[in-house]
């Protein structure tokens, strides 16, 4: 489904967040908009950046829990 269907409320993927911020700074550096529709789009590519991070963050923990898994499958296998 395009993201112009897409639930609105939904949090846009990753790649979709990136995008996002990428339009928004354009439309800040290239002066498309006046200076109150800029700090908008400043604090909702914050928002967009810490939603991110936080992504980013999960996907660390996620990779550490399965290396530590490999780690403990491979370790209980020397045991013999």
């Amino acid at each position: 489904m395009p993201a112009s269907q897409k639930n609105p409320d939904a949090e846009p993927s990753f790649e979709e967040a990136v995008e996002r911020i990428e339009r928004l700074i354009e439309d800040i550096e290239t002066g498309r908009v006046g200076l109150d529709q800029s700090l908008k789009a400043f604090e909702e590519g914050m928002a967009l950046i810490r939603a991110c991070r936080s992504r980013i963050e999960r996907a660390e923990q996620r990779v550490a829990e399965l290396l530590a898994d490999e780690s403990e499958e491979n370790g209980s296998s020397d045991d013999g």
